[in-house]
């Protein structure tokens, strides 16, 4: 059926939904069965009778904030941007139909274990669908992770936690997936690839202390607890001792508030709320972020610029470090592969700041959240000076050898003229160009997707 294509007479059905979800017409889906304009089917697993008025107000939406506020409210916050990014969390899921484009990945992380970052997830998928959560791990390779991201999407969960995360999140794989519209990959024991999967997952994940570094930085949209306990699960201080049960008994009162306020900043024409740029996601932002900072609640962007100043520069620390250190392993300065570099600095006598430095660039057990093992160093740092290549940091510069065959490439540092770019003592053209900002804001197809009047 797939590969004819297409079906005159028959109707494209995109998606089977099983929640109240917003429309792009600012529209909430509740008529079971098909809906035409969509391509999507209405079948609750578990229906819900809503009380979203037709045109909410900017007052009606800040109520709305207060009810969804109080679902949260013995949970230790870290700050009110956090409690932020929760409530966008739980409205990105319920307008993932209604915006083009990528979401950050929303990471619920803590100072301690027990201090309730499963259940505050869990509690996002009761208020929308009814039902806890699809719970998944994060694979210790990158191949398994695609096998089960596949897995995922052929699916179709709508929300999929990767539960209790440790170490460092750092992954190309990810990478990808959070920043991809679609996926392909091999069907799980079949030499056969699966094309163009969509990607409408809301994904989640939890933490302690996770350390969240290179470009994964910018793909996560942090939720950080912070329990002033030493043993959070023992408390008996706790109004609501089944949060579960009371988000059942009060779904229909939640389901509404939080469709309340996506309705109203539609109904309200979207207002561009003037917020800094979050590369990728720019629709998202346009949407969510913006409707969340429209209702009176903080942008969930300051955890994320949290997050970037706690954790976002210790790899760009360790390339500096490389690059200071080279002349150490490459004595000959004729240049290196990154096979000769692993097995220069591991030959070097303990101890020594490059060891340190290897670690953190090409991953190992002690370090990552995906742990590489030792034979894939070589490549995973291949990984990070493509990266990094003829970036500028500390005064130098990491380069391809010219020449360099396209299967091993061998690189070299070189000292750069801060006021020039160019190689400290050279008249060659160093010169290197930054990359091009083309975002947009998607506030003209966010208007022509508001409801009129």
């Amino acid at each position: 059926m797939l590969d004819r294509g297409t079906w005159p007479g028959i109707r494209r059905l995109t998606e089977i939904v099983d929640y109240p979800a917003l429309l792009p017409t600012g529209e909430i889906l509740t008529s079971h069965g098909y809906h035409p304009e969509s391509e999507l089917m209405y079948s609750p697993r578990c229906p819900v009778a809503l009380n979203v008025p037709d045109r909410p107000t900017l007052a009606d939406a800040k109520a709305a904030v207060e009810v969804l506020k109080d679902v949260v409210c013995e949970f230790p916050f870290a700050a009110d941007h956090h409690r932020s990014a929760w409530i966008a969390g739980l409205l990105t899921a319920l307008a993932r139909y209604s915006f083009q484009g990528c979401a950050p990945l929303f990471l619920a992380e803590g100072n301690v274990p027990g201090c309730g970052k499963g259940l505050l997830l869990d509690t996002k998928a009761r208020i929308i669908r009814g039902s806890g959560l699809a719970v998944t791990t994060l694979p210790d390779d990158g191949n398994e992770l695609r096998k089960r991201v596949t897995a995922i999407l052929i699916r179709g969960s709508p929300m999929v936690l990767f539960d209790n995360l440790a170490g460092r999140l750092d992954c190309p794989e990810l990478d990808a997936l959070f920043t991809s519209t679609t996926w392909s990959d091999r069907l799980l024991g079949e030499s056969r690839m699966v094309d163009e999967l969509p990607v409408r997952t809301t994904w989640l994940a939890t933490g302690n202390n996770v350390a969240v570094t290179g470009d994964t930085l910018r793909r996560v949209c942090p939720i950080r607890l912070e329990s002033p306990h030493e043993r959070p699960e023992e408390r008996d201080d706790m109004q609501r001792k089944d949060l579960r049960g009371w988000v059942k008994a009060e779904r229909s009162r939640l389901l509404s508030a939080a469709l309340t306020v996506l309705r109203g900043y539609i109904i309200a024409g979207c207002p561009d709320m003037k917020l800094p740029q979050w590369g990728s996601y720019e629709n998202w932002s346009a949407l969510i972020r913006d409707a969340v900072v429209w209702a009176g609640m903080p942008d969930p962007w300051q955890g994320r610029e949290a997050l970037r100043n706690k954790h976002g520069d210790d790899q760009i620390a360790a390339m500096s470090g490389l690059m200071r250190l080279w002349p150490t392993i490459d004595t000959e300065g004729t240049g290196l592969t990154c096979a000769d570099v692993v097995k220069r600095i591991d030959a070097l006598p303990d101890p020594n700041e490059l060891a340190e430095v290897l670690l953190i660039l090409a991953g190992g057990k002690h370090d990552s959240g995906l742990t590489v093992k030792p034979d894939k160093r070589a490549s995973t740092l291949g990984y990070r000076f493509r990266h990094y290549a003829d970036r500028i940091i500390g005064g130098r510069r990491l380069r391809t050898l010219p020449g360099s065959s396209s299967g091993v490439k061998k690189w070299m540092v070189e000292t750069v003229d801060a006021t020039t770019s160019k190689p400290a003592g050279t008249s060659g053209d160093g010169g290197h160009s930054g990359d091009a900002a083309n975002c947009t804001h998607a506030r003209e197809e966010k208007t022509q997707s508001s409801l009129n009047g």
